[in-house]
C-alpha cells in the first residue's frame, strides 16, 4: 500500500477510531472528563450523529482541550459530515469523473444528498483556526482543505441550481438556472452565494498540489489545473491611442482632454477614465479562500465561469471579449462579454 492511499484510509476512518466499542477511559477515569467526552463524541460521529457530537466537541469540552489541534480536526469532520461530505466516495468520484467544467464536476458529486451549507462554512472557519494558510497545516489536512473547497463550491450550487428529487437534486443544473442574475431566489446566486463560491475555489487552487498528488486518474486533476490558468487570465486590452483611431472623422490632432466631456480627460487616459469600473485594474486574485474577503470583480469573473461553457453550465465563451471606444459617448468604453453580457457590468 502506498503513502498516499494510506493516508486517504486514515483520512476516512478518522471519524471511526472508536469503532462503536464502549467508551474504553470508563474504568480508568470519570465518564464526564475531557478524554471520555471526546471519546463520547467520536461514537456519535461513527453513527453520523454530527449534531449530537458537535455538541460535546464545542460547550462540554474544557476550553484548553477544545484548542487541541486534534481535537479541532474532530469538529472540522463532524461539520464536514454534517454538510454532506463523504470523503472516500468524493475521491473516488472525483478519480472517475470525465467531465471537463469544474463547476459541472462539484455539482454532480452532491447528487442525490441532502448538504448543509452553513455547516461547510463552520468546517472550514475550524479548519482556518487550525492553519490559516497552507504551509501552516500538515499535507493531510490541505488534502481536505482541496476537499472542503470542493464542498463549499458544490453544496452552495446544489442548494440553489439542483432542487429536483424532493431536494436532493440530480447532478445537472436545473432548467432556469441563472449565475448572472444577482438574487438570493432559488435558481440564482446571490452576493452571499458568490462569496462562498470564490472562496471555496480559492481552498482548492490553493491546495491543488495536495490535490493533485490523489487525483491520479479521470479528469478533474487537469480540469481544476485548467481553471486555475483561466481564472488568472487577464483580458488582452487593445490600445487606447487617440481619439482618431476610434472615430476617423475626429481630426488626428484632437487629444483626449480636448474632447467636450466634464470632468475633462487626461491627455493619457486609462480604461477606467474611459469608463469602465473603478476596479477594473485590480490584480485578479484567485487564491483567496475567506469568503469575506471575495470583491465585486472576483464575483463578476466567477458569476461569468459558471456561465460559460468553459468551465460552468451555459453556452458562451469566457473568450469572447470585445473592447469598443466610441468619443461621442458617455461612457466612452464598452466591453461586451459573451457571458452576462447585460446583467453585470464588465470585465
Amino acid at each position: 500500500m502506498n503513502k498516499r492511499n494510506f493516508i486517504i484510509i486514515i483520512l476516512s476512518l478518522a471519524l471511526t477510531t472508536s469503532c462503536g466499542q464502549p467508551n474504553v477511559l470508563t474504568e480508568y477515569s470519570t465518564t464526564d472528563s475531557d478524554q471520555a467526552l471526546y471519546l463520547d463524541a467520536k461514537n456519535l460521529i461513527d453513527d453520523s450523529s454530527w449534531d449530537a457530537a458537535i455538541t460535546i466537541l464545542t460547550t462540554e469540552l474544557s476550553a484548553e482541550y477544545q484548542a487541541q489541534t486534534d481535537v479541532k480536526t474532530t469538529l472540522m469532520y463532524a461539520y464536514s459530515g454534517k454538510c454532506g461530505i463523504s470523503f472516500l466516495n468524493l475521491i473516488n468520484n472525483l478519480k472517475s469523473t470525465q467531465s471537463s467544467e469544474m463547476f459541472k464536476i462539484a455539482l454532480d458529486l452532491f447528487d442525490n444528498t441532502n448538504v448543509d451549507v452553513a455547516a461547510c462554512d463552520l468546517a472550514i472557519d475550524t479548519l482556518h483556526s487550525i492553519g490559516a494558510t497552507a504551509p501552516e497545516r500538515s499535507s493531510d489536512l490541505n488534502l481536505f482543505a482541496a476537499i472542503l473547497g470542493i464542498a463549499r463550491m458544490g453544496t452552495t450550487l446544489h442548494s440553489k441550481f439542483d432542487k429536483d428529487s424532493g431536494g436532493l437534486g440530480d447532478g445537472d443544473a436545473d432548467l432556469g438556472w441563472n449565475s448572472c442574475v444577482v438574487s438570493s431566489a432559488t435558481l440564482h446566486l446571490s452576493d452571499d452565494d458568490m462569496n462562498r463560491i470564490a472562496s471555496g475555489v480559492g481552498l482548492i487552487f490553493e491546495n491543488l498540489a495536495a490535490l493533485g498528488d490523489e487525483l491520479t486518474s479521470g479528469s478533474a486533476g487537469s480540469s481544476f489545473d485548467a481553471a486555475k490558468a483561466l481564472c488568472e487570465t487577464t483580458i488582452s486590452m487593445p490600445a487606447i491611442g487617440i481619439p482618431h483611431n476610434w472615430d476617423p472623422g475626429i481630426p488626428n490632432t484632437v487629444k483626449w482632454s480636448d474632447l467636450p466631456i466634464n470632468p475633462a480627460l487626461p491627455d493619457d487616459p486609462t480604461w477606467v477614465n474611459l469608463g469602465l469600473p473603478a476596479d477594473f485594474s485590480d490584480p485578479i486574485n484567485c487564491l483567496n479562500t475567506r469568503a469575506d474577503q471575495v470583491p465585486d470583480k472576483m464575483r463578476r469573473i466567477f458569476r461569468r465561469m459558471i456561465a460559460s461553457q468553459d468551465m460552468g453550465f451555459g453556452t458562451c465563451s469566457l473568450s469572447d471579449v470585445q473592447a469598443n471606444i466610441d468619443p461621442n459617448s458617455n461612457p466612452l468604453a464598452v466591453i461586451t462579454m459573451g457571458c452576462c453580457p447585460t446583467e453585470i457590468p464588465a470585465p
